[in-house]
């Protein structure tokens, strides 16, 4: 039968090598000879997108099942590919099988992919480095994955970040961090909802402390869009980030002049406060009350209604509450 689907990868109907790729995938991916792995690594460059495809996919089901050599040679070599379609397959299935022996090898080139005259190859080389992880953690990538951070293409600064949050501990460095939360001369709306969300993530699962220090010396830079980014990032940590240094210095942040940067320590105070109500929280929010921003002092109503049962001091939140709303007529009665 694989010598018949074989044969028929020369069939001049562009559905039927379709679907004799998916059916070379589906029947091989346990035991693929080399024959089937060069025929698919042909079909990479066959001149229909769907055949590509399908091709492209078929390589990863075998992958997944056993990175075999000889697939990770077709799929290295299909990285120097002339169609930028075939080298972003090749790196996507790079990136989804698991554990790679050969690993320095794959790192190496997938290296050199990272600067690819194509910006959809460069994202998803980022992305197959997030995939294999600490494993790829070398100092050329986690260097090569800091100039993707500033690529034109936000897709590509996208996957770096995602990349580097993968590499974990070896990845959490003071230079990593700052680089993430350096903003870009466009508007990079999408880095700003993507950095916060990376370090959070960082902090949570690998150097706390690293991550932390570098957060609240951001919250004193005199670019309020770092300050902004900062400050939602210590809430993304949560409960980690629930001590002295870090409450004391977003509630600072709460009279920052801009008021993204207040709003989004509000926010983080109220995110640890859900995650670790601890007094010192609560009362930070209950000083926020008070603020003369009514956004503030509704998110921080928000914040303590929510946490209810959870706080040991219950009866002190209802009291503040019960005042704040009498003075400002901001805050709704339902959260008391």
């Amino acid at each position: 039968m694989i010598a018949a689907l074989l044969n028929a990868l020369h069939n001049k109907d562009d559905s039927v090598r379709e679907k004799v790729s998916e059916a070379l995938g589906k029947n091989c991916e346990k035991t693929a000879k080399i024959e089937v792995i060069t025929a698919l690594h042909k079909a990479l460059g066959d001149e229909n997108s769907r055949v590509r495809q399908s091709a492209s996919t078929a390589l990863k089901r075998i992958g997944e099942n056993g990175a075999t050599n000889e697939v990770i040679t077709v799929l290295l070599e299909a990285l120097y590919d002339k169609h930028w379609e075939v080298r972003c397959s090749a790196s996507d299935a790079l990136g989804e099988m698991g554990d790679i022996a050969a690993i320095n090898k794959v790192t190496a080139v997938l290296l050199k992919a990272l600067t690819d005259e194509h910006w959809k190859v460069r994202c998803s080389v980022g992305k197959a480095l997030g995939k294999i992880g600490e494993r790829a953690a070398t100092s050329e990538v986690i260097a090569a994955l800091l100039k993707a951070l500033r690529d034109e293409h936000w897709e590509v600064r996208w996957s770096a970040s995602d990349a580097l949050e993968e590499m974990g501990e070896k990845a959490t460095t003071n230079e990593v961090i700052d680089a993430l939360l350096n903003p870009l001369d466009d508007d990079g709306m999408s880095d700003r909802q993507q950095t916060p969300r990376v370090l959070g993530k960082m902090g949570r699962k690998a150097v706390t402390n690293v991550v932390i220090a570098s957060l609240l010396n951001a919250l004193n830079k005199e670019d309020f869009r770092i300050r902004e980014k900062a400050s939602e990032a210590l809430g993304e940590i949560g409960g980690k980030a629930a001590i002295h240094e870090v409450i004391d210095a977003l509630q600072k942040a709460l009279g920052d002049e801009h008021w993204e940067v207040r709003w989004n320590a509000c926010t983080a105070l109220k995110k640890i406060l859900m995650k670790a109500p601890t007094n010192e929280v609560i009362a930070a929010l209950l000083n926020a009350l008070s603020h003369g921003d009514s956004s503030i002092r509704r998110n921080a109503a928000e914040a303590l209604g929510e946490v209810g049962e959870k706080s040991p001091t219950i009866e002190m939140i209802s009291a503040n509450l019960n005042e704040a709303y009498k003075k400002h007529f901001q805050c709704p009665i339902q959260y008391l």
